[in-house]
């Protein structure tokens, strides 16, 4: 065994994880922690309220107006050639102004540091992928909602400047597809792989 064969993961307190009701989803990533579990020196339960709130920062907060920044001009010229609902994300970026973003910034370094203090217990972090799926026809019907119900456990890791890999587990009870991500500090990418690996062959049998 290489020195990545035995890691501390952490795992999310259970009464803080939301499937929307999806038990197959969670009945999977259970499974999924515990054959990670055969890979990891300890599994820690941990609070991910910091994670979540920084996830909803990214379209919830001015960095959307960082977006309108860049397009602003586009949606000006092309109005009726941007689809509505991506057009309404990125003008939402208009509400925000000086004050709010440099609160939010603050928040977010705030959330940087309970970040960074994580890693000194813990070398990754197993989240679902999903908390559950959705058809074409669902994700039309309330795109805004239900895209953000698929970025809960992983958006977060774009402005904490995170690394992270998605990797395939075993299939729901009920037929569908499934993963975890395990996620770690910037730059880790050589233990996520490692682990990544170990997990995949684990789980690649029904």
């Amino acid at each position: 065994a290489d020195r990545h064969s035995r890691v501390r993961l952490a795992v999310p307190i259970a009464t803080e994880l939301d499937f929307e009701g999806d038990d197959a989803m969670r009945d999977a990533f259970d499974v999924a922690v515990a054959r990670a579990g055969e890979h990891a020196d300890s599994i820690t339960p941990i609070t991910i309220s910091p994670l979540l709130e920084s996830g909803e920062l990214l379209y919830q907060g001015p960095w959307v107006a960082e977006r309108l920044a860049e397009l602003e001009g586009f949606l000006a010229a092309h109005a009726d050639d941007i689809l509505p609902i991506t057009r309404q994300v990125i003008e939402a970026g208009r509400q925000f102004d000086a004050v709010a973003t440099f609160r939010a910034w603050h928040r977010l370094k705030e959330l940087q540091r309970w970040t960074d203090q994580l890693w000194q217990h813990t070398q990754l972090l197993i989240m679902p992928t999903v908390p559950t799926t959705f058809t074409v026809e669902e994700i039309a019907m309330e795109p805004v909602r239900r895209n953000t119900v698929l970025g809960r456990y992983t958006q977060f890791v774009n402005l904490l400047d995170l690394a992270a890999l998605t990797v395939p587990a075993r299939r729901t009870a009920d037929g569908r597809p499934a993963s975890v991500t395990l996620i770690g500090p910037a730059f880790s990418e050589p233990l996520l792989l490692s682990v990544g690996i170990r997990l995949t062959i684990g789980w690649s049998t029904p």
